[in-house]
């Protein structure tokens, strides 16, 4: 994957996390590190190949973060042994871990369709499209995870 088209297809910011997760692919199941994450996809490291197009089931425990977030996608990228996942659909709890980041000032990656920083605790720039009634939504969902 070379870094134009890795850039032409973010839309949102990756943060940059540290953590564990595990991905099945059929019977197999492999083992890695999150590398970062945004609200449509994340990338990780692993250690065994992995075919690209494959249908994943993913568990992420991020450090810090105080649930584990279970996800469905799909492998859409490899280079080394660095491995890019899309997510089939947004997914509420990847929105609420995105605010999460931005409120505790995670460091984010740039992208050509956001220049804006992160504002701290108050909802920034990567959450501009969300509509009123969603944004009381996660902060209430936000506000339970203490």
């Amino acid at each position: 994957m070379n870094s134009d088209t890795q850039t032409e297809r973010r839309r949102s910011r990756r943060y940059i996390v540290t953590g564990d997760l595990q991905i099945e692919t059929g019977n197999r199941v492999y083992n890695g590190n999150i590398v970062n994450l945004s609200e449509s996809g994340f990338s990780v490291r692993l250690n065994d190949s992995i075919e690209p197009g494959s249908n994943i089931h993913a568990v992420l425990r991020l450090q810090k973060y105080p649930e584990t977030i279970i996800l469905d996608g799909q492998i859409c990228g490899i280079q080394d042994n660095l491995v890019s996942i899309k997510l089939f659909s947004p997914d509420l709890k990847m929105k609420i871990l995105v605010q999460w980041l931005e409120i505790e000032n995670y460091p984010w990656t740039a992208n050509l369709k956001s220049t804006a920083k992160p504002i701290g605790n108050s909802l920034g720039s990567s959450s501009e499209e969300l509509d009123q009634a969603e944004r009381e939504n996660l902060r209430d969902h936000l506000h339970s995870l203490g």
